[in-house]
């Protein structure tokens, strides 16, 4: 039987979706692109802006799908309502997901189904591989649901990551991405995060291991020491949030602009082509026009590579929903246009830098006769091909700004 899952949010939703997919194969059934009768969509509620989409998802594709029988899952809070969806299985009741859908496959459309394991060559490929290493937060930021939605921090046992990982490999993937809600408060026993990725370096033969989000208060000399390893990537997001001390005390972020600098110091210091990228909030209650300004110059001082721009979204049940101090959606686009502008200006900068120069790219597919790849350090390149190049690792020497990436030929 045919299931379809569409995604939305953030890398650990697509994570989790990941693993739910070998799931699904592991138990009998087909994850199509076409012809589904059951469609789930894993979606996200942490912002207005997302639990918007995710309505508008789940009704564009009952406008589509008039027959199937549509699930609405993923980090949804308990109150969440669709009038499109038959079934809604908020966060903490996604665990009964396949349980689930082995009743209504059997009830609803009288399928019979056999458990089987599907072989290398019936499963679809990818690239890179996302990683869930943990999960939940108990740091509880004056402006996040995520503690509430997803719990308690817990970490993946050490085992099964590199099972997972062993898995990927065998199945021919050259990159995972680590990731979690916090991933450097991995802890499984006296081991913490820096053992896990010295270890997964010793036990697997994978070519890329990429670090997803961090908190910048992760980043430490034992980090250093591991992103010298040619195998992980020279790119690190940070969850900033903002660069302005009062705003960060008051969203409860346990670290002052002062160390986030000089942190972002050593890295450029020690790895010069190591990309550095990171989530901004604007307009956070209280924000004043001085604290956005010292966010801004401080962004323009530190120089990151792209800036993630969000406009903050008030959710019922944190503490920043009942701050005073509301700021006006217009003073937020205004200042969302402001960063964003800056961050396509870094970008082009960031990119210009590597022009002539020769970089691996790990190729994933081919869109209006161009491949697309990315290099370990996160540059989105372009060539010309008529190889297959997809889940290859070729050189390719960087000639020209295209699009939102650069242009190249192969070496």
């Amino acid at each position: 039987m045919k299931v379809k899952i569409y995604t939305l949010g953030c890398r650990l939703n697509f994570a989790e979706t990941e693993e739910f997919v070998d799931l699904f194969q592991k138990n009998g059934f087909e994850v199509s692109s076409e012809n589904a009768k059951i469609i789930i969509i894993r979606g996200c509620s942490v912002t207005k802006k997302a639990e918007k989409e995710t309505r508008q998802k789940i009704s564009e594709i009952r406008k589509k799908e008039i027959n199937s029988f549509i699930i609405a899952t993923g980090c949804l809070k308990k109150d969440f309502y669709s009038l499109s969806a038959d079934l809604i299985l908020p966060k903490n009741e996604e665990k009964n997901l396949i349980n689930e859908v082995k009743k209504i496959a059997s009830k609803k459309f009288k399928e019979n189904f056999e458990i089987k394991k599907l072989e290398k060559e019936k499963i679809k490929l990818r690239t890179r591989s996302f990683i869930k290493i943990q999960d939940g937060c108990q740091r509880y930021c004056s402006y996040c649901l995520i503690p509430y939605l997803r719990g308690e921090e817990r970490s993946i046992s050490f085992k099964e990551i590199i099972k997972k990982i062993q898995e990927k490999e065998r199945l021919g993937y050259k990159e995972i991405i680590l990731t979690g809600v916090n991933i450097s408060r991995w802890q499984e026993k006296e081991n913490n995060f820096i053992w896990l990725i010295k270890e997964i370096l010793k036990k697997t033969n994978i070519s890329r291991i990429r670090i997803s989000s961090l908190w910048p208060n992760s980043i430490n000399e034992d980090l250093l020491k591991i992103l010298k390893n040619p195998r992980v990537c020279q790119h690190l997001h940070l969850s900033l949030q903002s660069l302005s001390n009062s705003v960060l005390k008051r969203m409860g972020r346990n670290y002052k602009v002062e160390e986030i600098k000089e942190k972002i110091k050593k890295i450029k210091k020690f790895f010069p082509d190591l990309t550095l990228t990171a989530d901004i909030i604007v307009g956070f209650p209280n924000e004043s026009e001085e604290e956005f300004k010292e966010t801004l110059n401080n962004l323009k001082e530190i120089g990151l590579a792209k800036i993630h721009v969000f406009r903050y979204s008030s959710r019922e049940g944190t503490k920043a929903s009942l701050f005073e101090g509301q700021i006006d959606e217009k003073t937020k686009k205004r200042r969302a246009k402001i960063l964003l502008e800056l961050s396509e200006k870094l970008q082009r900068e960031w990119q210009k830098k590597f022009l002539g120069q020769i970089k691996e790219v790990l190729f994933e597919e081919k869109k209006e006769n161009l491949w697309q790849g990315l290099t370990d350090n996160y540059l989105k390149v372009f060539v010309e091909s008529k190889k297959d190049l997809a889940n290859q690792i070729v050189p390719v020497k960087l000639e020209k700004l295209f699009k939102d990436g650069i242009i190249g030929s192969i070496i």
